[in-house]
C-alpha cells in the first residue's frame, strides 16, 4: 500500500491497520531530516524494517548510519525492492542484494555494488492505482505525468544528472541514459486515457529530445497524434530547438515547454554551470517555439556562485528578449554531490566545513 504523509491524518493508525512487513520512504535532500525523524517515531512504536531510497541516500549513502533506518537503496530500486521483498518473505539473508546498504542488528553495515540500469521497456507500467484507490483527487486530475526517458547527457554543474551518470558509469560500466520505445510510452498513455480522466499529458523527462538527434521524436510525431491526440508539454533546451525540431513538436501536438535558461550571462553559463549555449541560439530557439504558438516557461536561477547584481539583471533582460509566456526563478541550493558545490567551496563562496544537514535544519526552522 502507499500512504501520502500530507494527506493521511493519523499516519500511525494507517500504518498499523496495514500491518506492513517493510516500510519504504523516498527521500529528497532538504527534507531528509524530517523523514529521519519520522522513521525514528515509527521505529519507536513499531518494530518494522525501514528502507529509504531516492536522491538523498543515493548521493549521501552515510544515511544508513542514521537511527531508525535499516536499509538504503542507491540508484534505481525496482529490482532491488523486488528481491528484498522476496527474500524477506522467504526469511532469507537480505544483506547481499545489489543497490542496497543493509544495517544488521549488531550495527554491521553491508554495502553492495550498483546493478546496471534496467531497459525501460522491460519494466511494467507504473501502478498508479496505488495512489488513485485512496487519493481520488489524483485520479480526477485532468493532467497526468509520464516518463519516456531517464537521464540527460549534459554536464550542468547544478544538476544531479551528470553525477548519477558518472556513478553508474564507474560502478556498472554502463550508460544511465535510456528511452522507452514510442510504442511503449504511447500504450502507457492510452491505458490511462481509457481508464481515467486525461486532458493533458506532461512528460517529466529531464529532456524530451536532444539537438540533431530527432529520430525518436520523428516517430513520436507520427504515432502520438493518431493514437493519443492530446496536447502535451515537456522539458527542453532552447539551443536544442531548430526549425526542424519546432516543426516536429507542432506536428506531435506539443502545447508547451519548460526551458532552463538559468542565467542571462554567457560566461556564468559556460564557466560556472557548464551550460554552453550562446544567447543568439537561445533567442532563435525561443522564436521557433513562439512561431509555432508553443507556450514556454523559462526557468532561471539566482544565487549562483560569483553572480553579481548586474549578472542577475542580465538574466532579467534576456528573459525580456525571449518573450516567454511564464517565468520562474529558483534559488541555487547546495545539495551533496553536485559539482557546483565543490566549485563554490574552492571559490570561497561557502565555508570548508559547510554541512548540508545544518542547511536543511535551518530551512525546516524557517518553515
Amino acid at each position: 500500500d502507499l500512504l501520502l504523509v500530507s494527506h493521511t491524518p493519523d499516519l500511525m493508525a494507517a500504518i498499523r491497520s496495514y500491518d506492513p512487513g517493510l516500510i519504504a520512504f523516498s527521500a529528497l535532500t532538504g527534507v531528509h531530516l524530517s523523514l529521519e525523524e519520522l522513521a525514528v517515531k515509527i521505529k519507536r512504536e513499531m518494530n518494522v524494517p525501514i528502507i529509504v531510497g531516492g536522491p538523498h541516500p543515493t548521493y549521501s549513502p552515510d544515511m544508513i548510519n542514521r537511527p531508525g533506518i535499516d536499509i538504503i537503496c542507491r540508484g534505481e530500486g525496482e529490482l532491488a525492492m523486488l528481491e528484498l521483498a522476496d527474500a524477506m518473505q522467504a526469511d532469507r539473508d537480505v544483506t547481499k542484494y545489489r543497490n542496497l546498504h543493509v544495517k544488521t542488528k549488531n550495527g554491521t553495515i553491508h554495502s553492495n555494488e550498483l546493478r546496471p540500469p534496467v531497459p525501460l521497456d522491460d519494466l511494467p507500467p507504473p501502478d498508479r492505482d496505488l495512489y488513485y484507490k485512496k487519493y481520488g483527487f489524483l485520479a480526477k486530475m485532468p493532467m497526468k505525468r509520464f516518463i519516456s526517458s531517464m537521464g540527460c547527457p549534459y554536464p550542468c554543474t547544478f544538476c544531479h544528472e551528470p553525477v548519477i551518470r558518472a556513478l553508474y558509469k564507474s560502478e556498472t560500466k554502463s550508460d544511465y541514459l535510456r528511452r522507452k520505445s514510442v510504442s511503449r510510452i504511447v500504450a502507457e498513455i492510452k491505458d490511462i486515457k481509457q481508464r481515467y480522466p486525461l486532458k493533458h499529458v506532461h512528460f517529466s523527462d529531464d529532456l524530451f529530445f536532444i539537438r540533431n538527434n530527432y529520430k525518436w521524436l520523428e516517430e513520436f510525431a507520427e504515432v502520438y497524434p493518431k493514437e493519443v491526440g492530446l496536447p502535451w508539454n515537456c522539458n527542453i533546451r532552447y539551443d536544442s530547438v531548430t526549425q526542424k525540431a519546432a516543426d516536429l513538436l507542432e506536428k506531435a501536438l506539443c502545447y508547451g515547454g519548460a526551458v532552463g535558461l538559468e542565467s542571462g550571462n554567457e560566461e556564468i553559463r559556460k564557466v560556472v554551470i557548464r551550460k554552453q549555449s550562446k544567447n543568439d541560439h537561445i533567442v532563435d530557439g525561443a522564436r521557433f517555439l513562439r512561431e509555432k504558438k508553443i507556450k514556454v516557461l523559462t526557468t532561471n536561477m539566482i544565487g549562483l556562485p560569483g553572480e553579481t547584481l548586474d549578472n542577475a539583471l542580465e538574466t532579467v533582460e534576456l528573459n525580456m528578449r525571449l518573450k516567454s509566456d511564464y517565468v520562474r526563478a529558483n534559488t541555487f541550493l547546495l545539495f551533496p554531490g553536485l559539482p557546483l558545490v565543490e566549485y563554490a567551496r574552492q571559490g570561497g563562496y561557502i565555508d570548508d566545513d559547510f554541512d548540508i544537514d545544518l542547511q536543511a535544519a535551518s530551512s525546516q526552522d524557517i518553515t
